[in-house]
Protein backbone atom coordinates (compact mmCIF):
# COMPACT_ATOMS: atom_id res chain seq x y z
CA UNK A 1 0.00 0.00 0.00
CA UNK A 2 1.50 3.18 -1.00
CA UNK A 3 0.85 6.60 0.62
CA UNK A 4 -2.34 7.80 1.21
CA UNK A 5 -3.85 11.36 1.45
CA UNK A 6 -4.84 12.38 4.79
CA UNK A 7 -8.15 12.55 4.53
CA UNK A 8 -8.18 8.87 2.62
CA UNK A 9 -5.46 7.56 5.61
CA UNK A 10 -8.31 8.88 8.25
CA UNK A 11 -10.86 7.38 6.44
CA UNK A 12 -9.05 4.08 6.20
CA UNK A 13 -8.77 3.74 10.07
CA UNK A 14 -12.09 4.82 10.75
CA UNK A 15 -12.66 1.40 8.64
CA UNK A 16 -10.77 -0.27 10.61
CA UNK A 17 -12.10 0.76 13.71
CA UNK A 18 -15.36 1.01 12.99
CA UNK A 19 -16.06 4.31 14.13
CA UNK A 20 -14.28 7.93 12.95
CA UNK A 21 -11.25 8.76 14.66
CA UNK A 22 -12.18 11.94 17.11
CA UNK A 23 -8.65 13.04 17.57
CA UNK A 24 -5.86 13.84 15.61
CA UNK A 25 -3.23 11.27 15.24
CA UNK A 26 -0.33 9.92 12.43
CA UNK A 27 0.12 5.71 11.92
CA UNK A 28 3.25 4.92 14.13
CA UNK A 29 3.55 1.08 13.06
CA UNK A 30 2.36 -0.41 9.20
CA UNK A 31 1.59 -4.34 9.36
CA UNK A 32 3.79 -6.76 7.26
CA UNK A 33 1.47 -6.00 4.09
CA UNK A 34 1.56 -1.51 4.58
CA UNK A 35 -1.69 -1.10 6.76
CA UNK A 36 -1.94 1.07 9.71
CA UNK A 37 -1.43 -1.42 13.05
CA UNK A 38 -1.03 1.11 15.69
CA UNK A 39 -1.60 5.06 15.48
CA UNK A 40 -0.07 8.22 17.53
CA UNK A 41 -2.57 10.10 19.12
CA UNK A 42 -2.65 13.83 20.01
CA UNK A 43 -2.59 14.24 24.41
CA UNK A 44 -5.62 15.87 24.22
CA UNK A 45 -8.67 16.00 22.32
CA UNK A 46 -9.66 19.41 19.98
CA UNK A 47 -11.36 21.03 23.30
CA UNK A 48 -8.35 20.48 24.99
CA UNK A 49 -9.50 17.28 27.12
CA UNK A 50 -6.38 14.98 28.25
CA UNK A 51 -6.72 11.75 25.89
CA UNK A 52 -5.18 9.49 28.02
CA UNK A 53 -4.35 6.96 24.76
CA UNK A 54 -1.47 7.81 23.06
CA UNK A 55 -0.84 5.28 21.13
CA UNK A 56 -3.99 2.81 19.79
CA UNK A 57 -4.05 -0.41 18.16
CA UNK A 58 -6.17 -0.22 14.52
CA UNK A 59 -5.33 -3.72 13.73
CA UNK A 60 -8.83 -5.84 12.90
CA UNK A 61 -6.60 -8.60 13.58
CA UNK A 62 -5.17 -7.90 16.63
CA UNK A 63 -8.31 -6.11 18.00
CA UNK A 64 -9.91 -9.53 17.71
CA UNK A 65 -7.19 -11.72 18.88
CA UNK A 66 -7.21 -9.42 21.99
CA UNK A 67 -10.51 -9.35 22.86
CA UNK A 68 -10.50 -13.03 22.87
CA UNK A 69 -7.58 -13.05 25.27
CA UNK A 70 -9.08 -10.14 27.81
CA UNK A 71 -12.46 -12.07 27.25
CA UNK A 72 -10.30 -15.50 28.37
CA UNK A 73 -9.13 -13.48 31.71
CA UNK A 74 -5.97 -12.55 30.13
CA UNK A 75 -5.83 -9.02 31.95
CA UNK A 76 -5.44 -10.64 35.35
CA UNK A 77 -3.40 -13.53 34.14
CA UNK A 78 -0.87 -10.88 32.94
CA UNK A 79 -1.13 -8.90 36.17
CA UNK A 80 -0.21 -12.13 38.54
CA UNK A 81 2.24 -12.28 35.89
CA UNK A 82 4.27 -9.10 36.48
CA UNK A 83 3.74 -9.96 40.26
CA UNK A 84 5.26 -12.56 40.45
CA UNK A 85 8.20 -12.15 38.08
CA UNK A 86 10.54 -9.14 39.19
CA UNK A 87 11.92 -8.50 35.65
CA UNK A 88 8.58 -8.31 34.06
CA UNK A 89 7.18 -6.00 36.94
CA UNK A 90 10.19 -3.72 37.14
CA UNK A 91 9.72 -3.29 33.17
CA UNK A 92 5.76 -2.96 33.16
CA UNK A 93 6.43 -0.04 35.73
CA UNK A 94 9.11 1.45 33.79
CA UNK A 95 7.08 0.97 30.93
CA UNK A 96 4.04 2.61 32.33
CA UNK A 97 6.40 5.58 33.42
CA UNK A 98 7.61 6.09 30.17
CA UNK A 99 4.25 6.25 28.65
CA UNK A 100 3.29 9.08 31.29
CA UNK A 101 6.54 11.45 30.74
CA UNK A 102 5.69 10.82 26.75
CA UNK A 103 2.16 11.55 27.43
CA UNK A 104 3.52 15.17 29.45
CA UNK A 105 6.20 16.19 26.58
CA UNK A 106 3.27 15.78 24.04
CA UNK A 107 0.67 17.82 26.35
CA UNK A 108 3.04 20.68 27.21
CA UNK A 109 1.48 20.08 30.92
CA UNK A 110 0.44 17.96 33.95
CA UNK A 111 -1.80 15.30 33.93
CA UNK A 112 -5.40 16.66 35.54
CA UNK A 113 -5.71 13.67 37.72
CA UNK A 114 -4.81 12.63 40.79
CA UNK A 115 -1.48 11.76 39.68
CA UNK A 116 -0.15 14.65 38.11
CA UNK A 117 2.85 12.38 36.16
CA UNK A 118 0.45 11.63 33.29
CA UNK A 119 -1.47 9.02 32.28
CA UNK A 120 0.01 5.48 32.15
CA UNK A 121 -0.67 2.61 29.62
CA UNK A 122 -5.03 2.77 29.22
CA UNK A 123 -4.92 5.36 32.02
CA UNK A 124 -3.98 2.68 34.71
CA UNK A 125 -4.23 3.55 38.03
CA UNK A 126 -0.74 2.31 39.29
CA UNK A 127 2.60 1.36 37.43
CA UNK A 128 1.32 -2.38 38.00
CA UNK A 129 -2.04 -2.29 36.97
CA UNK A 130 -3.08 -3.55 33.44
CA UNK A 131 -6.63 -2.01 31.95
CA UNK A 132 -6.31 -2.90 28.39
CA UNK A 133 -4.39 -5.28 26.77
CA UNK A 134 -4.77 -4.04 23.18
CA UNK A 135 -2.67 -0.62 24.67
CA UNK A 136 -0.23 -2.51 25.82
CA UNK A 137 0.38 -4.36 22.57
CA UNK A 138 0.59 -0.82 20.55
CA UNK A 139 3.02 -0.26 22.96
CA UNK A 140 5.17 -2.71 22.57
CA UNK A 141 4.74 -2.48 18.62
CA UNK A 142 6.38 1.25 19.21
CA UNK A 143 8.60 -0.24 21.86
CA UNK A 144 9.39 -3.63 21.04
CA UNK A 145 11.10 -4.71 24.28
CA UNK A 146 7.83 -4.26 26.23
CA UNK A 147 7.33 -7.53 27.60
CA UNK A 148 3.55 -7.24 28.50
CA UNK A 149 3.52 -7.44 24.55
CA UNK A 150 5.78 -10.28 24.10
CA UNK A 151 3.81 -12.31 26.27
CA UNK A 152 0.89 -11.20 24.55
CA UNK A 153 2.90 -11.83 21.17
CA UNK A 154 3.19 -15.38 22.33
CA UNK A 155 -0.44 -16.41 23.56
CA UNK A 156 -1.44 -15.11 19.80
CA UNK A 157 0.99 -16.31 18.09
CA UNK A 158 1.11 -14.31 14.93
CA UNK A 159 2.07 -10.67 14.64
CA UNK A 160 0.09 -10.00 11.47
CA UNK A 161 -2.90 -11.59 10.21
CA UNK A 162 -2.31 -13.88 7.34
CA UNK A 163 -4.91 -12.86 4.95
CA UNK A 164 -4.10 -9.85 4.02
CA UNK A 165 -7.78 -8.90 5.20
CA UNK A 166 -7.83 -4.72 5.30
CA UNK A 167 -7.05 -4.85 1.44
CA UNK A 168 -11.27 -5.88 1.71
CA UNK A 169 -11.49 -2.52 3.60
CA UNK A 170 -13.00 -0.39 0.36
CA UNK A 171 -11.72 3.32 0.28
Amino acid sequence: MGALPRRKLQELVGLQLGRRPGIAFHVRVYCGYGWPAVIENDACTPSGEPNPNLYYLTCPYLRRELAVLEDGGWIERVHRMALQQQALRKQLAAAQREHAALWRRKAGRDWPGPDERGPRIAAAGDDLAIKCLHAHFAWFLVNEDHEVGQVLLKAIGERWCRDDRCASLSL
